[in-house]
């Protein structure tokens, strides 16, 4: 007969078990957002850096297949660091409200057309 793993403590894997928030309108300009972002960035540049040293190191090691795999996870990296950069500094402003305007404002009753019989 099998035996189980035994099971974890209630709370002992939450963070790992979290799931990041989704980029929305009204998460987009959160503090926690700016925080994700900028680091998210940080990381993909310290990435790069990182490996284009283990790769610039062994180069003549590498030969052509090294290449296409620095390329590519250097692809990988620049457009998490690209689609980072956009949901932390692009995004946010353009979803603040403009400066006067309410962002608890009831829409506009509908305004009455005037008819085309009146005014004969």
């Amino acid at each position: 007969m099998r035996q189980a793993w035994p099971r974890s403590p209630p709370g002992c894997c939450s963070s790992a078990s979290r799931s990041t928030p989704h980029l929305d309108a009204t998460s987009i300009t959160t503090t926690e957002m700016a925080i994700r972002g900028s680091l998210k960035i940080l990381m993909a540049v310290l990435a790069l850096v990182g490996i284009t040293g283990m790769y610039l190191r062994q180069v003549k090691q590498a030969g052509v297949l090294g290449l296409v795999g620095y390329v590519l996870i250097s692809t990988g990296y620049l457009l998490i660091m690209n689609t980072a950069f956009v949901a932390a500094y692009v995004l946010p402003p353009s979803r603040a409200p403009a400066v006067g305007t309410s962002t608890t404002s009831s829409p506009r009753p509908p305004t009455a057309l005037p008819s085309a019989t009146s005014g004969c």
